[in-house]
């Protein structure tokens, strides 16, 4: 399960390098979905056939607000803002991978994972 950040999104519509990583894993694997990141991308103004693929992703739900503040204390989370914070929150604990061209958040998900992006 992969949870694809805005900016790759972006970088999909695109048809940029940056965007094949999305490519290849809507064709193979398991895309999530994000309320935050549907969101932005709608304010984006896709199209209609874009919008219909987001619609068929899974989506993952958003915990309420104590939760997502606890683990941004218990995690010591610093550098990225609430939303990243509720998508890296959201990626741990549905076991996704968080894919993002956010050099902050990346570190951060690293520094969670124990992983190298």
């Amino acid at each position: 399960m992969i949870l694809f950040d805005t900016n790759i999104w972006i970088q999909f519509f695109k048809g940029k390098r940056e965007g094949e990583t999305l490519q290849k894993a809507l064709l193979g694997e398991t895309v999530v979905m994000h309320p935050y990141i549907k969101g932005e991308l709608l304010l984006g103004g896709i199209n209609v056939e874009l919008e219909i693929l987001i619609d068929a992703l899974p989506i993952l739900n958003t915990p309420n607000y104590s939760k997502i503040l606890d683990f941004i204390k218990s995690k010591r989370i610093e550098g990225i803002g609430w939303v990243d914070s509720v998508l890296l929150f959201c990626a741990l604990e549905n076991q996704a991978k968080l894919k993002t061209l956010d050099k902050k958040l990346n570190i951060q998900y690293q520094t969670l994972t124990n992983s190298k992006q």
